[in-house]
């Protein structure tokens, strides 16, 4: 849930807004060649694509617009300097856009927005697997109706591989993703994390998060 594909050049601005809405609960990828992008929104089916105005030609921007759109139907907001304002077409097939320097907070406010008005007010406020139940408004677990109790980086950790069912993440990935660009530590952390949250949540009869041999961990579809 909130998987965002953010296509722009990679820089300071950019780099503090993708770090930004990790820490706001969404999952952002930066995307820095354009060629590339339809194969990631094909593989990845992102909720939202933020797209920087002038990555691109107007022209070559408005294709890869579409052709995104025929693929999976993505939420798409540009990303506009204002001197690019007057140059901006809406018929581009965006369906909003934010004006840089750009607010982490003001961001995630319209995509939260745009995802309630397209998919309704229940949208990434609860993740079921089975009798698996998280519900993000709360930061609560529950498993067969009972609440679980996780520590923060447990419940995290959970949250992350239960919104990308299917999907293999490394170590180093979950690393970054949950703990954070500033964290040092080694990859055994996140073997001992897996290791704690499989003890509370899962039994012969539940089983939800996989092990990748001399990969990683996923979440089961």
């Amino acid at each position: 849930m909130n998987r965002v594909l953010v296509l722009a050049n990679h820089n300071e601005g950019i780099s503090r807004l993708v770090s930004s809405l990790e820490e706001l609960g969404y999952y952002p990828t930066l995307v820095s060649a354009p060629e590339s992008l339809l194969d990631r929104v094909m593989e990845e089916r992102p909720d939202v694509l933020l797209m920087e105005f002038g990555i691109l030609d107007p022209t070559g921007l408005k294709e890869l617009v579409s052709a995104c759109k025929s693929a999976t139907q993505p939420l798409i907001v540009g990303l506009l300097s204002i001197s690019q304002l007057k140059a901006f077409d809406p018929n581009l097939g965006m369906d909003d856009f934010v004006l840089s320097p750009y607010q982490p907070l003001e961001v995630a406010s319209r995509l939260k927005h745009l995802l309630w008005k397209t998919l309704g007010p229940d949208i990434s406020e609860v993740l079921k697997a089975g009798d698996l139940v998280l519900d993000l408004s709360r930061y609560e677990v529950y498993m067969a109706g009972k609440k679980i109790e996780l520590t923060f980086k447990e419940y995290e950790l959970l949250r992350f591989l239960a919104s990308n069912p299917g999907r293999v993440f490394t170590r180093e990935a979950l690393l970054k993703r949950v703990w954070g660009y500033d964290y040092f530590g080694g990859t055994r952390t996140v073997d001992v994390h897996i290791r704690r949250l499989r003890s509370k949540i899962e039994d012969a009869k539940h089983i939800f998060v996989d092990t990748i041999r001399n990969v990683g961990y996923r979440f089961r579809e």
